[in-house]
C-alpha cells in the first residue's frame, strides 16, 4: 500500500511539474517576443536577452553606490565566456564604458550569470525540479549578508523565480582588483565539459582544492546545527526537514537511483577512463537503498555550494528525509 501511495504522490508531482513549466515556458517566450516588438529596453535582463540594457545597469550601479550620481554609463555589452558552461547556467562579461572624466575609477566589467531556461523546454522543467533558482535568493539574503567580508563577490543585482525555473546574478568580476585571477574552471575544469583544449593550464590545482575545503570549513563551522536555517524555506532541504515536500524528496530520490544505474551502465560499457571502485559502488547502492549501518551526515546546499549545513543522522532512508 505504501508503494502505490508512493507512486500516486510522485505521478501526481511530475504532471503538475509538466504543467508548470509548460505555462511558465509559454508566458516567457511571449514576454520575450513582447520586449522585442514593444522595444523595451530600460529594464533588467531575463535569460534568452542578447544584450544588457545601458539605462538599467547605470541606475543599478547609482542606487548601489558604485559609481557616483552623475557618472554616466555610455556603453554596456555583453562577452561570452567560452568554456563557461554549466547544466542550467551560463556566465557572460559585461564590459562598461562610462562618459566621464574619472571613468577609471569605475568598475570596468562585471559577471552576469543567467539560466539556460529559454530555449528548451526540459532545461526549464529540470530548473524548477530541482530549485536552480535558489543561488540567486541566497546572495540576497540575511545569510549571505552575514558571511564575513570577501567570501562571496559583490552582488550587484540578483533574481530568482521558482515559479518561472529562471534566475539572474549580476555580480563583480574579480579579476578587476585580482588581474591575476583566474578561473576554477580554467584551472579544474568546468563541471561538465572540462578544461578547454586551449587553455594550458599553469598552476597545481592540489593547493588551490586544499584552501577551497578549508574555507567551506569555516562556513560550515560559523552555521552547524543552527536550526533557525530551516527557517529559510528557500533553501533546499529546509522544506523536508519541517516535514513537507514529501514527493518531492521521493521523486529526487527515484531520480538519483535511476541516474546511478545509468551511470554504472555506462562505466560498465566503458573501454577506457575512469573506472568506479568496487568500494564506492558498494557504498552508493547502499546509501541509496538506505542499508547504511553507520551514522551518515546528510548535506544540503545552496547552488553555489556557498552554504552548507549539516545534520548528523542515524540513518539515509528512502521514503523522508524526517523520518531518519
Amino acid at each position: 500500500m505504501y508503494e502505490l501511495r508512493k507512486w500516486i504522490r510522485i505521478s501526481a508531482l511530475g504532471w503538475w511539474l509538466w504543467l508548470q513549466t509548460l505555462i511558465a515556458h509559454s508566458y516567457c517566450r511571449l514576454r520575450a517576443h513582447l520586449y522585442k516588438l514593444t522595444g523595451t529596453t530600460n529594464r533588467a535582463p531575463r535569460p534568452g536577452d542578447a544584450s544588457i540594457s545601458r539605462e538599467w545597469i547605470q541606475r543599478v550601479l547609482r542606487s548601489g553606490n558604485h559609481i557616483s550620481g552623475d557618472t554616466i554609463v555610455r556603453k554596456a555589452e555583453a562577452e561570452g565566456l567560452d568554456g563557461n558552461r554549466g547544466l542550467v547556467g551560463s556566465m557572460t562579461r559585461v564590459l562598461i564604458q562610462y562618459n566621464s572624466e574619472d571613468s577609471g575609477q569605475n568598475p570596468a566589467s562585471f559577471m552576469l550569470k543567467m539560466s539556460n531556461t529559454h530555449s528548451k523546454f526540459a532545461t526549464r522543467r529540470a530548473t524548477i525540479a530541482m530549485g536552480g533558482h535558489r543561488e540567486a535568493l541566497f546572495y540576497s539574503s540575511d545569510l549571505a549578508s552575514s558571511l564575513p567580508q570577501g567570501c562571496l563577490p559583490k552582488i550587484i543585482y540578483s533574481y530568482g523565480s521558482g515559479w518561472l525555473g529562471e534566475f539572474v546574478i549580476l555580480m563583480e568580476d574579480i579579476k578587476v582588483r585580482n588581474p591575476d585571477a583566474v578561473g576554477v574552471n580554467m584551472l579544474l575544469g568546468n563541471q561538465i565539459w572540462g578544461v578547454p583544449p586551449s587553455i594550458k593550464v599553469r598552476d597545481d590545482p592540489i593547493p588551490l582544492l586544499k584552501k577551497m575545503y578549508a574555507q567551506a570549513a569555516e562556513f560550515h563551522a560559523a552555521f552547524w546545527r543552527d536550526r533557525t536555517l530551516l527557517k529559510q524555506e528557500w533553501m533546499k532541504g529546509a522544506p523536508w526537514h519541517n516535514g513537507q515536500g514529501r514527493a518531492r524528496w521521493e521523486l529526487a530520490l527515484q531520480r538519483a537511483v535511476a541516474a546511478w544505474e545509468r551511470a554504472k551502465e555506462r562505466e560498465a560499457k566503458s573501454k577506457g577512463g575512469i573506472k568506479f571502485s568496487p568500494k564506492l559502488l558498494k557504498i552508493m547502492d547502499r546509501s541509496l537503498r538506505g542499508k547504511l549501518p553507520f551514522s551518515f551526515p546528510l548535506c544540503y546546499f545552496v547552488n553555489s555550494s556557498f552554504l552548507v549545513f549539516f545534520f548528523p543522522l542515524k540513518k539515509v532512508h528512502g521514503r523522508h528525509c524526517r523520518n531518519t
